[in-house]
């Protein structure tokens, strides 16, 4: 089964997507597309995407999911989902959409897990990475410091 998580990624430049902004984007993708929404139950925890390339350069070295996922077997065999992705950022930039696009990892963890979080994101050299905490209903940024970067 083929899915689509979108989720709001805030930007240095451009600060974090408006919500009803982004249920407009769901609903165009939906009308384009022909994907359907699934309605459920809210996640819980947080949700977070971790790129499995070192930093924004395509040359650099990847890591494989299973890197990403051994600081959370080392933390706790429970609490935690870790998922292949395709981990893709899109703004609207004046008339031209901009994108950034890596594969990467889709976790899911209870709060108390933010410690493997960042250890696996300091393993794969990740400069920045986001967490969405869920049931806060809040989203933030972290980067490394001195990390450098494109996205925006």
């Amino acid at each position: 089964m083929k899915e689509a998580l979108l989720y709001r990624d805030p930007s240095r430049t451009y600060g974090t997507p408006d919500p009803s902004a982004c249920d407009t984007a769901v609903g165009t993708l939906v009308s384009v597309t022909g994907w359907a929404v699934v309605a459920g139950p809210a996640p819980g925890g947080v949700l977070v995407g971790l790129g499995l390339r070192e930093g924004y350069d395509a040359r650099a070295a990847q890591h494989s999911p299973a890197e990403v996922a051994a600081p959370f077997r080392a933390f706790s065999a429970t609490g935690w989902r870790c998922r292949t992705a395709r981990l893709v950022s899109a703004r609207l930039v004046g008339r031209n959409v901009r994108w950034y696009a890596e594969d990467g990892v889709a976790v899911q963890a209870e709060p108390q897990l933010l410690p493997a979080v960042q250890a696996a994101a300091l393993r794969c050299a990740q400069d920045r990475y986001v967490v969405t905490h869920l049931a806060a209903q809040r989203t933030y940024a972290l980067q490394r410091s001195g990390g450098g970067g494109s996205e925006g």
